[in-house]
């Protein structure tokens, strides 16, 4: 099976805090995989696949335009081969949608999705190709890729929504369709994610005439979706070694829980004020309280049993965390543009 990068929504340039000199490493979504939409606001995509680092911003020759960009040795470049393209117009093989989230690599590609455009486009690594290969109409609102196939899940439609299944090793297939219904009304859809035979999905519904979250599991095979979670908070589906994190909505407050899907027992973690940013990492997972009010803003790496490994505090104005990469987290600043902030996790050493 191809490798497949775990993607991080992050800008350009890197800035190392102090803490356990431990480099990131990329994350396979074999271990842990975190998925981070928050719709049109989100921070454009970021991905690293050895020693290059593919990510989606605007040069600063051309800030009306938005292109595939790579660095390697300290060298960043539109990632456009075409012989003679100014990368002034569309037709450059570069150019990318200025709300396009999820980049994602399978093979000899990157993907990523328009926010706005809810089309899937992918971009051949050489620099050559872009092809929309699920076009607007189809209005994708989350796409994860798996088993060497794309699963994107549609706008939903009266009565249910629509799963599109594209094999990726066949560059003639044309997507399936799966058609799922259910008692939920669903509104929309924020993330989802590819893991062990399995796509999760977080929904907005509407129950009993009330918005809420809920997250679902969705066998492709058997054409069957099951609801894990209705009481979700967040839009965020975290998985790590078989324990799914999530925010629930209770009248003390938003707590952290850990589902452990063998069991199906939950563990009650930490209470707050707002739900906690839960990031899935390869030892288990971070919480960032960022939403606390009149706390100072930490980070707390756990388990997946939930015992604490270590915390950190965090810099105000570091914006929600784009991902990790092994357990260290990754963030841009919100005030220095361009800027990137790899968290090493504070794991105590034997």
């Amino acid at each position: 099976m191809k490798r497949i990068w775990n993607p991080v929504l992050v800008l350009l340039m890197v800035a190392l805090l102090a803490g356990c000199a431990k480099g990131p490493q990329a994350v396979t979504n074999e271990t842990a995989i975190t998925w981070r939409g928050r719709g049109t606001n989100a921070i454009p995509s970021v991905l690293m696949n050895g020693d290059t680092l593919y990510y989606i911003a605007a040069d600063e020759n051309r800030p009306s335009m938005q292109y595939l960009m790579r660095r390697q040795a300290g060298q960043t470049a539109i990632n456009c081969s075409a012989k003679d393209c100014e990368h002034d117009a569309w037709d450059c093989p570069a150019a990318v949608w200025n709300d396009s989230v999820g980049l994602m690599q399978y093979g000899e590609f990157l993907y990523a999705r328009s926010v706005g455009a809810g089309a899937v486009v992918r971009y051949d690594l050489s620099g050559t190709v872009r092809e929309e290969i699920l076009p607007r109409e189809e209005k994708v609102e989350a796409f994860a890729i798996g088993e060497e196939t794309l699963w994107a899940v549609a706008q939903p439609v009266e009565g249910g929504f629509a799963l599109l299944v594209l094999p990726l090793d066949n560059p003639d297939a044309q997507p399936g369709r799966i058609l799922f219904a259910d008692d939920t009304e669903v509104i929309g859809m924020d993330d989802a994610l590819y893991q062990s035979g399995a796509l999760w999905v977080s929904q907005s519904v509407r129950t009993d005439g009330k918005v809420g979250m809920r997250i679902a599991r969705i066998d492709p095979e058997k054409q069957k979706m099951e609801t894990v979670v209705l009481s979700a908070a967040d839009s965020v589906v975290s998985l790590s070694s078989g324990v799914l994190a999530y925010n629930a909505s209770t009248e003390e407050g938003y707590q952290v829980c850990l589902l452990d899907l063998a069991s199906g027992e939950t563990m009650r973690l930490r209470t707050g004020s707002a739900p906690w940013d839960v990031i899935a990492t390869e030892s288990g997972f971070a919480l960032d309280n960022r939403l606390q009010q009149g706390e100072p803003r930490t980070v707390v790496w756990i388990t997946t049993a939930g015992e604490t490994l270590g915390s950190t505090a965090l810099d105000k104005t570091l914006e929600p965390c784009s991902g990790a990469m092994g357990d260290d987290l990754v963030y841009v600043s919100a005030t220095k543009p361009g800027e990137i902030t790899f968290v090493p996790c504070a794991q105590e050493k034997d």
